[in-house]
């Protein structure tokens, strides 16, 4: 009887080291698992937290693009100049050949009351990363005299992270004199009576 007491408790000791050795290794598995998507997820987030700054930084500058002062052309600039002068841009940027996925321009309009059309062309790009977006903005306000950037829009597809969407609407002021100049004379006269 003790004999058997004794291997009953032997047999104890080693199923019950066994239990605590796979519970042991269990945890050490769930304990790497759970390290390793913390490590991803501190990543990922860094990641979002560098793109969340890059688009702080952008529309900061489109701010300053926006508030800086507007220069007008002698001429309106055909849709084939400025389509030339937009693919240049990208190029200067370092963006993909088939990054500009449309140029449309639209008809000019000229602003109320003055010597001045507005001619807008909105163009959309497509798998662009931020770095190039906004040197492509940078050349295309710096390089093309009378455009200015009306609006942007832009977006990231789902799973995309370096990867951008936008569409940026470009206005272009042109000094086109109206046909009736003694009504500009009379505007300009009524201008000069109410500032006496």
């Amino acid at each position: 009887m003790k004999r058997w007491l004794r291997k009953s408790s032997s047999k104890q000791v080693r199923n019950s080291i066994k239990v605590i050795v796979l519970v042991l290794i269990i945890a050490l598995i769930g304990l790497a698992v759970t390290w390793h998507r913390q490590n991803h997820f501190m990543h990922m987030c860094q990641s979002q937290r560098r793109q969340c700054r890059q688009c702080y930084y952008t529309a900061l500058g489109v701010l300053q693009l926006l508030n800086a002062p507007h220069k007008a052309t002698r001429n309106i600039v055909s849709t084939n100049t400025i389509a030339k002068s937009l693919e240049q841009c990208a190029q200067k940027a370092g963006m993909p050949a088939k990054s500009i996925s449309r140029i449309v321009p639209s008809r000019p309009r000229r602003i109320p009351e003055s010597d001045y059309v507005e001619c807008q062309t909105r163009v959309s790009l497509g798998d662009v990363q931020l770095k190039q977006l906004c040197q492509f903005l940078w050349n295309v306000t710096n390089n093309l005299t009378g455009l200015n950037i009306n609006e942007l829009h832009v977006w990231a597809e789902q799973g995309q992270e370096n990867l951008w969407q936008a569409d940026v609407t470009l206005a272009g002021i042109s000094l086109v004199p109206r046909k009736n100049p003694k009504s500009n004379e009379s505007v300009k006269k009524t201008i000069l009576l109410e500032n006496k």
